[in-house]
């Protein structure tokens, strides 16, 4: 097992501590962490990428002690996809992707293996007849869309995507998803989401982690993941058996509204 990330007694969060965990990252897998809003999913994942400090704890990338580590070191280890991001100057959207190039690039100029990368993660991502459109004129699902590029073009072996399904056409969830399971697929990557989408998570990742009480919670082997998901949540999430036997998980709003309002 090719271990791309390793978190050991950490605790993430801002100027509070959101949770305390220990995490293993490997090469291969798909992992998903699933919680509601403010639960901390960003925070685990902005530690991960050291975008905000630990609290007290360790971070691994691979061999790499990432806690002291140089920001093109880490970037060659791991590419982000944010929720959003609006840059403060027009780019268009092949000049977007080609930021994730930068770790890479040896001159000014991206050369043929940076033009055959862009290339490839615009194609992947259906986007390669609005390369030359700018950024801020395009939709929401659109935008997403670009980011995820961006970070394929990195072509850096761990990839971390914050709600990654945010403004996404129902169409295109199919498409995210086997294009992350493509992604770990390849020798020595690995991928973790952070998504509220609970149907998203169980029918991409093999592994799937819920934040509860500040800590992260898997499925034991033995139990089903109807019983995991009303242990973790109630009634909040309802199951629906599909003819063809794939179960699909609807939020219970009535449930969760009245959740959150206590």
């Amino acid at each position: 097992m090719t271990e791309l990330a390793r978190l050991t007694g950490a605790s993430i969060g801002y100027a509070e501590p959101l949770l305390s965990t220990d995490l293993v990252l490997a090469a291969g897998e798909v992992v998903a962490v699933v919680g509601p809003n403010g639960s901390g999913k960003t925070a685990l994942l902005r530690s991960l990428a050291c975008q905000i400090p630990l609290l007290g704890g360790g971070l691994t990338l691979g061999d790499l002690n990432a806690q002291n580590a140089a920001p093109a070191e880490i970037a060659r280890r791991l590419a982000v996809v944010p929720q959003f991001e609006e840059p403060l100057f027009e780019f268009t959207v092949w000049q977007l992707v080609e930021m994730g190039r930068l770790v890479h690039m040896r001159a000014l100029w991206p050369d043929r293996d940076d033009q055959i990368a862009i290339t490839d993660a615009l194609e992947r991502c259906q986007l390669s007849d609005l390369s030359e459109e700018l950024f801020s004129r395009l939709s929401g699902g659109e935008k997403q869309r670009v980011l995820i590029a961006r970070a394929l073009a990195q072509q850096s072996p761990l990839l971390l995507l914050d709600e990654p399904t945010n403004h996404l056409d129902t169409q295109h969830f199919g498409r995210l998803r086997e294009l992350l399971l493509d992604f770990a697929s390849r020798a020595g990557c690995g991928v973790l989401l952070c998504t509220h989408e609970l149907d998203f998570a169980l029918q991409t990742a093999r592994r799937v982690l819920a934040l509860h009480d500040r800590k992260l919670v898997g499925r034991d082997d033995d139990q089903s993941v109807e019983n995991w998901v009303a242990q973790i949540y109630g009634d909040q999430w309802l199951p629906i058996r599909e003819a063809t036997g794939i179960t699909r998980w609807l939020r219970n709003y009535r449930i969760a509204e009245s959740s959150s309002n206590h």
